[in-house]
């Protein structure tokens, strides 16, 4: 038997190939693992977009429709406070409009249904002052129509011979100018005999100012008996005196201060705007008190400063009702 030569055979054995499938695996396996690890490593919102939004589109629309079907049967407060509790839950948000955050939200102001009145803006007022400025309201509307001379408050009187514009205003404790403006008489000396004229009723006027409200009142005195016809919003700071009297009216008055020096009506340094109502002493109804008046605003600065020196302040539609109206000599009580 011949003899085998070991060494010989050994190298003329085959490769071992099962070293390159070991190491294709090893491969494999690396590779997956990388994989993995950058997959958990990746955004959440990238997760979100391509898994929840992109690879789930169905469900997303069946929880779009049950959550729009289930926003329209809650109830409107419900549904915000839901969706202030649970972010995630409630209407998407999209970046067109984002939720506030509850920190920043505004108020929520009450509608005003139909017909429903509006806020009183002297609801500040006790209610026999609210009563009292929704009667000048209507005071107002009336002179401008020419209702007045219908209402309770009115007298008319037909002229007599030898009447006169001057001598019925004054029987009747009007001022010429209330009588021939609201009785549209353009020319005083033509009137007729028989023709009508309204006066507003009283024997005497009496003025209130009041600290408290900022208010300023006109009464009639009828049978020694105050009676309210109208009143008006005011500003006033300080008064030294209590008891006043209407000294004179002006139109359009200068300002003289205590240097002397006159500041003309629209001027700077002048307080006053159209219509000034000069106050004096009761004890002495002719000596005016140069800074205490009744005024509407001129210049605002010195205006002001007329305010701080005891002067009461209207607006000027109120003071050009005021001056119209009232006659000198009315006493005027200043009231805390």
């Amino acid at each position: 038997m011949p003899g085998f030569n070991f060494e010989v055979e050994r190298e003329r054995r085959p490769k071992d190939r099962g070293k390159g499938w070991r190491l294709l695996i090893l491969f494999l396996i690396v590779a997956l693992v990388t994989g993995g690890v950058i997959y958990a490593i990746m955004p959440e919102r990238e997760n979100s977009e391509t898994g929840e939004n992109g690879g789930n589109a169905e469900n997303s629309e069946v929880v779009a429709a049950d959550n729009a079907g289930q926003s329209e049967n809650a109830d409107p407060s419900a549904g915000d406070k839901t969706g202030a509790e649970n972010p995630g839950e409630g209407k998407p948000e999209t970046d067109a409009g984002k939720a506030a955050p509850e920190d920043n939200k505004k108020p929520d102001t009450p509608a005003v249904a139909d017909g429903e009145k509006k806020p009183d803006k002297n609801a500040k007022y006790d209610p026999s002052l609210q009563e009292l400025f929704r009667a000048t309201k209507q005071f107002k509307l009336d002179l401008q129509t020419g209702n007045w001379s219908k209402s309770k408050y009115a007298l008319v009187h037909a002229v007599e011979s030898n009447d006169s514009v001057g001598f019925l205003a004054g029987k009747y404790h009007n001022t010429r100018l209330f009588v021939q403006r609201y009785n549209d008489i353009a020319d005083a000396n033509k009137i007729r005999i028989g023709q009508k004229i309204a006066f507003i009723k009283t024997d005497s006027w009496q003025i209130t100012v009041s600290k408290k409200h900022g208010t300023l009142q006109i009464d009639r005195i009828v049978n020694k008996n105050a009676v309210p016809l109208a009143v008006f919003e005011c500003r006033i700071n300080r008064a030294s005196k209590k008891d006043l009297v209407i000294c004179r009216r002006q139109k359009k008055a200068d300002f003289r201060d205590d240097h002397g020096r006159v500041f003309a009506n629209g001027q700077e340094g002048n307080p006053y705007g159209e219509y000034r109502i000069v106050l004096a002493d009761a004890k002495s109804p002719v000596s005016p008190i140069n800074y205490l008046s009744i005024h509407d605003c001129g210049d605002p600065k010195a205006a002001e400063a007329s305010l701080r020196n005891g002067a009461i302040m209207m607006n000027n539609e109120d003071i050009a009702l005021l001056y119209c109206l009232i006659p000198e000599r009315t006493p005027v009580r200043i009231v805390e």
